[in-house]
């Protein structure tokens, strides 16, 4: 073992690291700090795209970069002007600095579903960090009873948004994830050991498995693309004319489409859509039936939001909108 002359670190005699002399992070935590480091470099590029020059230097303890600046005589920064700020940085614990740069709830309750794209492609790198999150994702027995397939082409996303209903943000999106329960894989291992899958298919939970096992791929990938700066939107119509979309994927025997999440750049701010009192959804060691209060309020929160909402305003209420909506079979 031994502890380094450069750097806060110390390595025991096993060969593994020294908390002790350690000051620095580990290798979940260089993770994040990665991570976050990526995003503000997007940032960043970003602002000076669209021509953000304010001036704004670091102020830590009373200590700038201005000290060491040969450019203070152009930016002309002074502290005295009202319209120059500094962006002073908070005196934090390590704990402290990578609970704030891991984002992850931030971005879940952020969320909101995008239906029109700007014609920015989303790059491999950011398409495989996704795909990558969704296979890191809980599964049932290590099955990993899912694929995506990822629908990039122009014509061939036209179609499925033809077959989704027509839904033009499928068109307009640059990639389109179709999500599908995938029992293929497992009717090949069965199929080696001389079994059939075909008295399991027909069990109800069977079924049940592969939906969930979706379900948890797509906000596995949801949550990634959103902290990556992409908008999504789940589309549930895949499964409208799910015949068709399986000829169109050309899925095999054991796979269908359950599925679909549009991903790309933003073009609109919709706003944060109202959710219910989590009293209403929300309950310790047994389920509470008596809802007609917290649904009164919520009717009452939402059919502000949908008079008030900038884009398609309307009159109404969630108790309008739920009872319409299973009027008759959705499909």
């Amino acid at each position: 073992g031994g502890t380094s002359k450069l750097i806060p670190a110390g390595i025991s005699a096993k060969g593994g690291i020294n908390k002790r002399d350690t000051s620095g992070v580990d290798e979940q935590e260089f993770e994040v700090l990665q991570k976050y480091i990526g995003k503000i470099i997007k940032e960043i590029g970003k602002e000076i795209l669209e021509g953000k020059i304010e001036l704004s230097p670091t102020n830590y303890k009373g200590k700038t970069p201005c000290r060491y600046c040969e450019y203070h005589a152009i930016c002309g920064f002074d502290a005295r002007n009202n319209k120059n700020k500094y962006d002073y940085i908070e005196n934090l614990s390590k704990d402290d600095i990578i609970r704030k740069m891991n984002k992850v709830i931030d971005s879940m309750l952020a969320h909101r579903s995008i239906r029109s794209y700007t014609d920015r492609t989303v790059s491999d790198e950011d398409l495989n960090s996704i795909i990558r999150a969704v296979q890191a994702a809980p599964n049932w027995v290590n099955l990993q009873l899912v694929s995506i397939i990822a629908v990039k082409n122009t014509d061939h996303r036209r179609r499925l948004a033809e077959l989704c209903g027509n839904q033009v943000h499928i068109a307009e999106a640059p990639v389109f994830l179709v999500f599908c329960t995938d029992y293929h894989r497992v009717a090949l291992a069965c199929h080696k050991k001389e079994q059939t899958l075909d008295e399991v298919m027909q069990d109800i939970d069977t079924l049940l498995v592969g939906a969930h096992e979706v379900g948890i791929a797509l906000e596995a990938a949801v949550v990634a693309a959103e902290s990556l700066g992409l908008g999504t939107v789940p589309i549930g119509d895949v499964r409208k004319n799910a015949l068709e979309i399986v000829h169109e994927l050309q899925l095999p025997e054991y796979v269908f489409p359950m599925l679909g999440l549009c991903i790309g750049y933003p073009a609109e701010e919709p706003g944060l859509k109202p959710r219910f009192p989590q009293q209403a959804v929300f309950f310790e060691e047994t389920y509470k039936t008596d809802l007609k209060d917290k649904l009164a309020e919520y009717d009452v929160i939402y059919a502000h939001y949908l008079k008030e909402r900038p884009w398609n305003n309307r009159v109404g209420n969630w108790t309008d909108l739920a009872a319409d909506f299973y009027r008759h079979p959705f499909h």
